[in-house]
């Protein structure tokens, strides 16, 4: 693959939940980590945290238009729907932007549709005006007809974002998973936006999900408000990039 331009990398950037789910850190820890997304370059579009650390966050970034993202029933899908909703309402409290909601995926594969649409629905209740992105786990619904129908079920439900991956599975993103999820939107959802994560660590990879993306949907789809890709390590690799004086014009 050629080698990204400096446009390219720097659009990358914009995409970016900079990611950072470890809960053995500090709140000094959680500053530095989102004084990263703030960059000579332009800035990530969110940084994604525990719940425990959306305050910290929040007043780390308060100078920014950085989103706060932070996680429920994550990453094992199998909370109860009461505890779930007190950490999102939590989340809201603390002042996050988005939540990132895992499917209970073990129910879905055991059929239970009808439990996972009222889950949604109601955590899409609790989020209000917050970005609910939905979590299929695409590593443990491994069939691509299971991914599709987890992804309309997700749509159905009112999901903003249908994303690929907790990162904590066997298995993170895939680009057969993506385009299975893509085509979906495209067909039915089109409003609906896409985050690939799990294991997206460099910028030809992460440009590797632009261009299915912008293949599938077009590329004014590739866009902070439609498209992510959650990643700890990308940020990083794309400022190296951008720091390096031989970067192609």
């Amino acid at each position: 693959m050629p080698e990204l331009n400096r446009a390219q990398y720097k659009h990358l950037l914009s995409i970016i939940d900079h990611t950072c789910l470890q809960k053995d850190i500090s709140s000094e820890d959680i500053k530095a980590f989102c004084q990263e997304a703030v960059t000579p370059f332009g800035n990530a579009a969110a940084v994604c945290i525990y719940p425990e650390f959306v305050r910290a966050a929040r007043y780390a970034l308060k100078q920014s238009e950085i989103k706060v993202a932070t996680v429920a029933n994550f990453p094992s899908g199998d909370e109860s729907l009461d505890d779930t909703l007190k950490s999102i309402i939590q989340s809201k409290n603390d002042d996050a932007d988005e939540i990132d909601l895992v499917l209970p995926y073990h129910q879905f594969l055991q059929h239970n549709n009808d439990f996972c649409l009222e889950f949604i629905k109601a955590c899409k209740d609790a989020c209000d005006n917050l970005t609910l992105k939905v979590i299929i786990e695409v590593s443990a619904l491994a069939s691509s007809e299971n991914i599709r129908n987890a992804t309309k079920l997700c749509c159905e439900a009112g999901a903003d974002f249908i994303k690929t991956s907790t990162g904590k599975h066997t298995g993170g993103a895939t680009l057969s998973a993506a385009r299975v999820i893509l085509n979906v939107l495209n067909n039915d959802y089109p409003h609906v936006g896409f985050k690939a994560s799990g294991g997206i660590n460099s910028a030809t990879e992460a440009s590797n999900y632009v261009a299915l993306a912008a293949d599938i949907l077009g590329e004014a789809y590739v866009q902070p408000n439609t498209f992510r890709i959650g990643a700890s390590k990308l940020l990083a690799d794309i400022v190296t990039h951008l720091k390096t004086t031989n970067v192609v014009v």
